[in-house]
């Protein structure tokens, strides 16, 4: 199967893959709690490591890069979060 531009750059590709990555996410800290349970409530997404002040560590596990991106994006849409940084990427195929 060749894969089209439009494909490639979406993330698809023909080989499966997967995709770890850790973000730094900042959050009001009195918005934690709700913050947390939005990211929690993603299928991809965990929250191993957070602080008081509002910074956490969100590990995510997805197939493709475009999933990574989405995610990455509602993470960043989640009321109460100010930033989101990639801290890590690995793509195993």
């Amino acid at each position: 199967m060749r894969l089209n531009r439009r494909e490639l750059l979406g993330g698809k590709t023909n080989t499966q893959q997967g995709h770890v990555a850790s973000l730094v996410v900042q959050c009001l800290p009195d918005k934690q709690s709700k913050t947390c349970a939005a990211i929690e409530a993603l299928q991809s997404a965990e929250i191993p490591l957070r602080e008081e002040s509002g910074k956490m560590v969100v590990l995510i596990e997805v197939e493709s890069e475009s999933e990574l991106l989405e995610t990455i994006t509602e993470i960043e849409s989640i009321p109460g979060v100010i930033s989101v940084n990639l801290a890590f990427h690995q793509v195993d195929a």
